[in-house]
């Protein structure tokens, strides 16, 4: 009698690990080190360097971490030309709106102008390292600016004409920013000792019921003190005693999920070995990484993630190698004794050699589930020389979207609308509507075809609306919804990616000539063959 109740406890207990949910929310955490060069020189005595320039400013900011700056006969030698930005072209898009009453009639058309100007920028630098061969390298391209949008032609022909100095100072400042951006960041691959901001990624346990839960947060959050106390010039042995605590815990968990075959144990595991191993990649403790690495290989969950942090480990390792050193965190001196400005001047002002993302307005008109508009403006975070209105706005908005808007007195104010609340905002003349289906890896990463959870609302782009089907855009994602579903279908998902023609036929079932047409392979899984797809639907199922 004992022994049968016993049997029963051990099966409940085997079927309630078995029945914990098991969903992995990414974590990114910032950890500090030095990225070593390519090409290092080894005797630190050697490391000077010298810029000579037709931009003083370009001279100036161009600063190599672990080296000393001198006017002239260094070690490497840098010698910049900048030309001045030429205007190849300027031209006038015209962009048409039809209006339509409720019966479809056409009533009106409206115009629009938009003014675009195609310039080019051009200069060049060489790199003269007395231990090495020279290198010449090009700087530049041709690059397009677009105007405000205009509701006649001659005001959108007097932008540049108006505005024609302004703009080429404008294109100048940027190219010779991103020139000094550039050129630092590829000497400083070649040679320099520069500090370095990473944001890693771990996988920390989601699900609440989950035994597990407080343990991997209770991890999460350790992690995040520990990795917060690393600096790239201060060695890691202190702590050491705090990272051997955290591999244990992990550790622990996984003797809890010993089953091969059941995907939630593969995937405790996975979560393990791979926290494991980048902890172990971050202690500059490559033989361990590596171990975890073929771990996650052997654990057959996500063999990619193993594969890769195989190849970052295979990378460091080649780094103490070729730099004849076995960390990454180090003191590094970096000193300007050039006489063209005060060291501290330039350590102040060096977070401007790289282009800075800027905050940009753009104009939308948002509505709510009933009906009712808002006229509002979108603020989003972009390098001053991108097109807004090529934007994909998925990357920017999610589940959420804020509005700005200006009060009767002329204060701004700006309120939050969820895509749950079924809501869609109109921008650059594309609609975004809230859509609920489950997101795929494959949107946010490296072509893993994982599911990040359960359905939820998300604003999409629209680049079909049908009666009975349409086609949406989410980041990399096409999502089908078909009229009268509660959730779409989102051609990343596993069940498109191993049946594609099988799924999309299931998809037409009610139309068998377009279903047909699927099963033979007449569509592909990219947007202009999808939107085939749509518009033969359309036509062929009314």
């Amino acid at each position: 009698m004992r022994r049968s109740a016993l049997l029963l406890l051990v099966g409940f207990v085997t079927l309630s690990s078995y029945a914990q949910k098991v969903d992995l929310d990414r974590q990114y955490i910032k950890v500090k080190y030095t990225n070593l060069p390519t090409n290092p020189i080894l005797d630190e005595s050697f490391r000077t360097y010298a810029v000579e320039s037709n931009n003083r400013r370009v001279a100036d900011k161009i600063k190599v971490y672990g080296f000393e700056k001198l006017a002239k006969e260094a070690t490497i030698n840098v010698n910049i030309d900048i030309e001045s930005v030429i205007v190849d072209e300027v031209k006038i898009s015209k962009r048409e709106k039809v209006n339509k009453d409720k019966d479809g009639k056409v009533t009106s058309t409206d115009r629009y102008y938009t003014p675009v100007i195609t310039y080019t920028t051009r200069g060049r630098y060489d790199v003269k390292n007395s231990q090495g061969k020279p290198l010449l390298y090009t700087l530049g391209s041709q690059k397009t600016h677009k105007g405000s949008e205009y509701n006649s032609y001659s005001k959108a022909s007097n932008y540049y004409k108006n505005n024609s100095s302004n703009l080429k100072s404008k294109f100048q400042r940027e190219f010779v920013s991103n020139s000094i951006y550039q050129i630092n960041r590829r000497l400083n691959r070649l040679y320099g000792y520069e500090p370095y901001v990473d944001n890693e990624l771990f996988w920390i346990l989601d699900s609440k019921k989950n035994s597990d839960y407080a343990g991997h947060n209770k991890a999460l959050a350790d992690i995040k003190a520990m990795l917060g106390k690393i600096s790239h010039d201060a060695p890691l042995d202190e702590l050491q005693k705090e990272l051997d605590p955290i591999v244990a815990y992990f550790e622990s968990v996984v003797p809890n999920y010993t089953e091969l075959k059941k995907k939630k144990h593969r995937k405790m595991r996975y979560a393990s070995y791979y926290n494991i191993g980048r902890l172990y990649y971050h202690f500059d403790m490559p033989d361990k990484a590596l171990e975890y690495a073929n771990k996650v290989i052997e654990n057959d969950y996500d063999k990619k993630d193993g594969k890769r942090l195989i190849k970052d480990v295979e990378a460091l390792k080649k780094a103490f190698e070729v730099n004849k050193v076995t960390t990454r965190h180090f003191p590094v001196e970096t000193v300007d004794n050039s006489g063209s400005s005060d060291v501290a001047e330039v350590e102040e002002e060096a977070v401007d050699d790289a282009p800075v993302a800027q905050d940009k307005y753009v104009e939308t008109v948002f509505t709510n589930a009933d009906g009712s508009t808002v006229e509002g403006t979108l603020k989003i975070k972009v390098m001053p020389d991108t097109d807004i209105s090529k934007l994909d706005f998925t990357k920017y908005y999610k589940n959420s979207v804020k509005v700005y808007t200006l009060t009767d007195d002329g204060e701004a104010k700006s309120k939050n609308y969820f895509a749950r609340e079924n809501a869609s905002f109109v921008v650059n003349g594309s609609t975004y509507e809230a859509v609920k289906f489950s997101q795929n890896s494959d949107s946010e990463s490296q072509g893993n075809v994982v599911s990040l959870g359960g359905a939820k609302f998300y604003f999409a782009k629209v680049l079909f609306k049908g009666e009975k089907l349409s086609l949406y855009k989410y980041k990399k994602e096409f999502v089908f919804m078909k009229t009268g579903d509660k959730k779409g279908q989102s051609t990343s998902s596993l069940a498109y990616s191993i049946g594609f023609k099988k799924k999309l036929a299931k998809l037409a079932a009610d139309c068998p000539d377009v279903a047909a047409l699927a099963k033979e392979g007449s569509f592909s899984n990219t947007e202009e063959s999808l939107l085939a797809f749509a518009q033969e639907y359309a036509d062929s199922c009314k």
